[in-house]
């Protein structure tokens, strides 16, 4: 806390610096004559260094040479008071890659990357691959970029997201599952791009949570409804399936139901997740099997052209059914558009 300045040398640069003995609880021990200590070396002026690089330490006052040493982690944060850095420093100094990736992996949530550790120690990758290979707790998660994760650190993870599912599906019991970019973005936010895609395929891969587009849930979440809920679900099939090809709009249905809108909406995302219901416009849903009828009888027509009020009579429904349906048969690559005409696909 109150370190003497010092002068540093090293073979690439002198500069003044401060040297702080890493003592055990946060204390500073003293280092007698012929004794040997991690100390952090905080310079005045940055200078090039590498692990393995040999420097000396001057006092000012008179010109002597109190300490040599061996440089060890040359990006090392501001060592704090409650952090023991000894064991690190101690694999470091030992070469034992193996014990270096235990803990620098243990000490990081998310993982480290090979580059990281050949910048730190100019060790090539590879060598870190045959170190992570013979280690029974550490993980080698992606190859390219190589990045190295702790297992322990990888199920705390998954114990994460789906804690976080947990919380989504009891404050939406009516919604089939969370968007998978929240669940990066809240959950892993600090982590790496790929990481939380990592967790997710490890849990759905384990059977834990289920991935449909771009929603993820528990793998034993199931919609919750209550009576009203269940009541204004099985009105909303009905109403469609009855109407067939020409359905009601939406904004003139949903207040129809006796739950209040938001609810409403709920269900009907539920009903078009799980396509029972289709949305070919923003106004226009329509009941599965009718879709499903009708693009049998489109189908059968494969190889010829027609045009719309070809299409409305196949249909038996009139041109403002006919336009959204056709261009939703167009974005489902059915058919496709030749000026007036549409090819049948």
């Amino acid at each position: 806390k109150h370190a003497a300045p010092v002068h540093l040398h090293i073979a690439t640069a002198e500069t003044v610096a401060r040297a702080y003995i890493l003592g055990p609880q946060g204390r500073q021990p003293k280092v007698e004559p012929g004794s040997t200590a991690f100390v952090q070396i905080r310079l005045d002026n940055p200078v090039l260094a590498l692990t393995g690089d040999r420097f000396i330490l001057r006092q000012f006052s008179p010109l002597t040479t109190i300490a040599g040493g061996t440089v060890l982690r040359p990006d090392a944060p501001k060592h704090r008071s409650k952090d023991d850095w000894r064991p690190l420093l101690e694999a470091l100094l030992e070469r034992n890659r193996g014990r270096v990736l235990e803990l620098l992996c243990a000490d990081r949530p998310y993982g480290v990357a090979g580059g990281e550790l050949t910048a730190m120690t100019g060790v090539r990758q590879a060598a870190w691959l045959d170190a992570a290979r013979g280690s029974d707790s550490i993980r080698v998660v992606r190859q390219d970029p190589l990045w190295f994760c702790s297992s322990a650190r990888l199920d705390d993870a998954e114990g994460q997201l789906l804690a976080a599912l947990k919380r989504f599906h009891a404050a939406n019991p009516l919604v089939a599952g969370a968007s998978i970019g929240a669940m990066r973005s809240g959950t892993f936010g600090e982590a790496p791009a790929f990481f939380a895609d990592l967790v997710m395929t490890s849990a759905e891969a384990a059977g834990r949570i289920v991935t449909d587009g771009d929603l993820v849930r528990a793998a034993d979440h199931k919609i919750r409804m209550e009576a009203d809920e269940q009541a204004a679900r099985d009105q909303m099939v009905g109403a469609f399936a009855e109407a067939g090809l020409r359905v009601p709009g939406v904004k003139d249905f949903l207040p129809t139901l006796r739950i209040d809108r938001a609810r409403a909406e709920r269900i009907l995302a539920a009903l078009l997740r799980e396509g029972v219901l289709v949305r070919v416009s923003p106004e226009l849903v329509f009941h599965g099997d009718a879709i499903g009828a009708l693009r049998g009888r489109l189908s059968a027509l494969r190889g010829q052209k027609i045009n719309v009020a070809q299409f409305k009579a196949l249909a038996d429904v009139s041109r403002k059914y006919a336009i959204p349906l056709l261009e939703h048969f167009d974005r489902q690559k059915l058919t496709l558009r030749d000026g007036d005409m549409r090819r049948v696909l």
